[in-house]
């Protein structure tokens, strides 16, 4: 597991075909879902948005009282904090995928294996 997170964190790009001046919506995808899931026990997801024709965009969901809710990090002050949010683009996603099955997509996408 601790492999998968340091391949996941040397991971640098948002986008499936070109470089993004924001490349850290996987990671940030992969450890809001991871960190919610793990403390809330909620189902996560990702879900994944076409911003323009050549940049996707990753933000992570958990299912809070039966709707899928975006999640997002924000600074506390002290820490870091996982919060219920809204989408960071008006943008309809196009595809969900589970945390466990995004991560092993993006393992692929960084021939990394799986």
């Amino acid at each position: 597991m601790i492999r998968i997170l340091l391949v996941c964190l040397l991971l640098t790009s948002c986008v499936t075909l070109v470089r993004n001046p924001q490349p850290h919506c996987v990671i940030n995808a992969i450890y809001c879902a991871w960190t919610w899931g793990t403390f809330k026990q909620d189902r996560v997801r990702i879900a994944v948005t076409k911003i323009d024709p050549r940049t996707d965009h990753s933000q992570a969901q958990a299912l809070i009282n039966n709707v899928w809710t975006p999640l997002t990090e924000q600074w506390t002050g002290s820490h870091m904090e996982i919060v219920p949010w809204t989408r960071h683009y008006p943008q309809e996603p196009y595809r969900y995928l589970y945390l466990k099955d995004w991560i092993a997509e993006q393992l692929r996408y960084a021939n990394q294996g799986d």
